[in-house]
């Protein structure tokens, strides 16, 4: 008998994007209603919606606007869109020309539901998608939103469990709030976005002989738990006596660390 294997293969709507969850209801609605042209529709809108997101998150405006133009294409959007998440790719000229390579699929085949007498009347000659092309859009438009959608999580989120800016894991730890949590035998405290479990603040308390300030290799070593593995310390002279800044360029992370008494604070800071 041969073992079944599970897929760990999460939904599009699982990252709860409004504008892309729509489009995948109706793509999927329109399939299962026989409605192959329709499906195809929503799956290219589905890709362009989940692309405007990413951008839009990344960059904090509208892609139209930050290049100010009226109009861009999906090619040109796709690109774009892809640079600014390079950095969380192994091989990103490779996923790049393969991502183009399937927009120009949907493109094709897209094209079709322009020339049916829906779109343009009776009088115009109608070509027609079958339940193989439309599946094989659904599916590929999936894959391509999921890759997107989870490249964003990785690009915005720390993956080091329970380093600042990461998902807590609360397993271990004592909840006092949906906001607070603490790791009771190290004495640690987490700070956490409340609704989104995402770390904003972690605090440490030493005991009160130990002087931080001055074991400088003690010190690197507990921030270096909670920040990115290739962070830098900017300039000092711009904080303070005992803050820090800290600067990951992979994830383009900032944090200030500061020393208060015998407790150390390592906190996300957005610029």
């Amino acid at each position: 008998m041969v073992e079944r294997i599970n897929y760990q293969r999460p939904e599009v709507d699982s990252f709860g994007v409004a504008t892309v969850d729509e489009r995948y209801v109706m793509m999927n609605k329109s399939f299962q209603n026989g409605e192959y042209g329709e499906c195809i529709n929503y799956a290219r809108s589905m890709i362009e919606s989940a692309l405007k997101y990413v951008y839009r998150m990344l960059k904090g405006v509208e892609i139209e606007k930050d290049l100010n133009k009226e109009y861009i294409t999906l090619h040109q959007l796709s690109t774009k869109t892809l640079k600014l998440l390079n950095s969380e790719l192994e091989n990103a000229d490779t996923i790049e020309r393969i991502q183009i390579d399937m927009i120009n699929i949907i493109d094709t085949i897209g094209n079709l539901r322009n020339a049916t007498s829906v779109s343009h009347g009776s009088a115009t000659r109608t070509k027609s998608v079958n339940e193989v092309e439309a599946r094989y859009i659904l599916f590929n438009s999936e894959s391509i939103v999921l890759m997107l959608l989870d490249l964003l999580f990785n690009k915005t989120h720390s993956l080091k469990i329970n380093a600042v800016g990461s998902i807590i894991d609360s397993n271990g730890l004592k909840k006092y709030s949906d906001f607070s949590y603490k790791d009771e035998k190290r004495d640690i405290n987490y700070l956490v976005l409340e609704g989104t479990g995402t770390i904003s603040q972690v605090s440490v308390t030493f005991p009160e002989w130990v002087d931080i300030k001055k074991d400088k290799e003690f010190f690197s070593d507990w921030i270096s738990e909670f920040v990115e593995d290739d962070v830098t310390v900017e300039d000092r002279s711009t904080v303070g006596i005992n803050k820090f800044m800290y600067y990951s360029k992979k994830k383009d992370f900032y944090y200030e660390v500061q020393i208060e008494n015998n407790i150390l604070y390592v906190t996300r800071e957005f610029h």
